[in-house]
């Protein structure tokens, strides 16, 4: 009852996506959160009349918190390596008519020239083990502005981990959401996997793993 119009409108919309999907990619680990976590996420953000209207960059999209985003009146490019859910994405853009665009990209590859500290915020899920966080970090922090705003999901055992991560790569966590994130999974049964949601600053020190320029 505390959500504006346009919030509840954003609900509806990540419903409907979240109805609508039919296929999951478990070769890269794909576990779609909840709509309501999907807003939840899209809300730190805020509804772009309140906070302005920000480039965000979805860093893997299977939680289609994109669409929230886009529904509360920013614009978002949603990359992924999943073909078949950029298409899904597509679709519900063109539908909606959200401000909402796809890429197709392998985040082993070299970050694109003009993505580099093009975007405001960054939301990415990894699978919590140190291989994908320098890999999805390094992407994410080489996208994000100097001055961004940036989110991560962290599986509560990798705590530790995590934390070491940051202060290698010199990278403040801002907010430390416990037990944010509810995940499904097939057959729309509830997982009883369940992570943290990070707020993320980098800073001018802030040293990546990888390298844009580099595969990885």
């Amino acid at each position: 009852p505390h959500l504006s119009p346009r919030e509840k409108q954003a609900h509806e919309l990540i419903l409907v996506a979240h109805a609508r999907r039919k296929q999951f990619y478990s070769m890269v680990g794909q576990c779609p959160v909840l709509p309501e976590t999907a807003l939840r996420r899209a809300l730190h953000v805020g509804d772009a009349q309140n906070v302005g209207k920000k480039k965000i960059i979805c860093v893997g999209d299977d939680d289609l918190v994109s669409v929230g985003l886009a529904a509360l009146g920013h614009e978002v490019i949603s990359c992924d390596i999943d073909d078949y859910l950029l298409a899904f994405l597509d679709d519900v853009a063109k539908e909606f008519e959200l401000d909402l665009t796809t890429l197709e990209l392998d985040l082993r590859d070299p970050v694109p020239s003009n993505m580099i500290e093009a975007f405001d915020v960054f939301l990415t899920d990894p699978m919590s083990n140190r291989e994908c966080f320098e890999l999805f970090l390094s992407r994410a922090l080489a996208m994000l502005k100097p001055d961004g705003q940036g989110f991560t999901a962290v599986h509560g055992p990798t705590t530790k981990l995590f934390e070491d991560l940051a202060a290698e790569m010199n990278l403040d966590i801002i907010q430390w959401h416990r037990r944010h994130n509810r995940y499904y999974s097939h057959f729309m049964k509830h997982h009883r996997y369940e992570s943290d949601w990070l707020e993320l600053a980098k800073r001018e020190d802030t040293r990546l793993p990888h390298g844009v320029e580099e595969f990885a």
